[in-house]
């Protein structure tokens, strides 16, 4: 049987409220509920699409970890967006490139521009891999 992987977030209400409903915006109504359920922990039984460019997504899950709200791997976190979320390109859904999303979540690799990012939250401060190291 496949080891479907599972992230742990560790938010109170409100910010699991804040980051879901801002989340929701880039995904079509008929993925709320899976996308619900990955945040809080569950699986799902297939993948949903992230009506946006990986960076976007993947950088959101970058600032969780070392805001420290995800106490996973980078490798856990890279293995849990693949295995469930796919990406909108231009017209084309793509699957997440494992190579690309291990490059923004632990080097800040290919990072959307400041005017790009999502989910900008007081609690979940963006900080500059300088800043970082």
């Amino acid at each position: 049987m496949e080891n479907i992987p599972v992230l742990r977030i560790l938010l109170d209400q409100d910010q699991f409220d804040e980051l879901y409903r801002e989340l929701c915006k880039f995904f079509d109504a008929g993925d709320y509920s899976d996308l619900k359920r990955l945040l809080q922990g569950g699986s799902i039984d297939r993948k949903i699409i992230f009506l946006s460019n990986q960076n976007r997504l993947v950088e959101v899950f970058r600032r969780l970890k070392y805001n420290g709200f995800l106490f996973e791997t980078s490798t856990g976190v890279r293995n849990w967006l693949c295995h469930n979320f796919l990406y909108l390109s231009k017209t084309v859904v793509c699957n997440l490139n494992p190579h690309s999303v291990w490059n923004i979540l632990s080097k800040a690799k290919g990072e959307p521009s400041p005017r790009s990012r999502i989910c900008k939250f007081e609690w979940l401060e963006y900080k500059t891999p300088a800043v970082l190291k």
